[in-house]
């Protein structure tokens, strides 16, 4: 049986992230201490504006590294990500974390919003992937002008399997080369099924990995393109998609 991992991300840190909530200038490359992939076949995504980096600094982060995750806006305070990115259960007590948007996480001048506070899904439990609920809520300080983006409050049909659906995540550039985390990338991919609380998104050319946690799946409902998943878990080198958990259930 092949072995399963969050796609969030570690980071060894070289400098702060700078205080949260003011502008400044976040840390420059960083090396990588976990195993992945990009959004695997991916390419770099400029636009996606509300689709934006969490970046989280456990106390003593300069000796301890950081930790990146994807997120999406959904309203003007709030950023919709991962459980796992967020959740005591996994998060050190104290983490700071500071919202980044732009295609480059880590490019100069990248526009921060401050956190006020993280909630992790209280049905969400570690030791029950499949169980799904993974998702998280990251309260900004202050309202983002950035567009909120529509997420499905209908049951997902089964009539959407095989469908086109879109990914964006922060993730890694180069699994083996442990490289070019922090730029945005897509790719389009199908919905391979649905579960009662997950979806499997991706195959073995197009899928999500380490740093994309937390990052949406679009897909087009009703014309409109629709937030329908968050990326949760799959297997350690990335090689077969990965499973979302499913928004509409939550």
């Amino acid at each position: 049986m092949k072995s399963f991992t969050w796609t969030s991300l570690f980071l060894v840190l070289a400098g702060g992230c700078g205080q949260p909530g003011r502008e400044s200038d976040p840390p420059p490359p960083l090396p990588v201490m976990e195993e992945g992939a990009p959004i695997v076949g991916g390419t770099t995504d400029t636009g996606d504006p509300s689709v934006v980096a969490l970046y989280g600094q456990p106390p003593g982060a300069q000796s301890k590294g950081g930790f990146l995750c994807t997120g999406t806006v959904i309203a003007p305070t709030v950023v919709l990500t991962a459980a796992h990115c967020v959740s005591p259960l996994e998060v050190e007590a104290g983490t700071q974390f500071v919202v980044v948007s732009g295609p480059e996480l880590f490019r100069r001048g990248a526009p921060q919003l401050a956190v006020r506070s993280v909630k992790a899904n209280p049905r969400w439990n570690p030791r029950k992937l499949e169980s799904g609920h993974d998702q998280g809520i990251v309260i900004l300080s202050q309202p983002t002008s950035l567009r909120a983006l529509p997420f499905i409050r209908q049951s997902l049909a089964n009539s959407l399997l095989g469908r086109p659906l879109r990914i964006v995540g922060y993730g890694l550039n180069d699994g083996d080369a442990q490289t070019g985390a922090g730029t945005k990338r897509q790719a389009l991919t199908t919905l391979r099924s649905i579960s009662m609380n997950l979806i499997r998104v991706g195959d073995s050319r197009r899928g999500t990995c380490n740093g994309d946690s937390g990052g949406p799946a679009f897909m087009s409902i009703a014309g409109v393109e629709t937030l329908v998943g968050t990326t949760s878990y799959g297997n350690e080198d990335c090689s077969d998609g990965g499973y979302d958990a499913r928004v509409d259930t939550d």
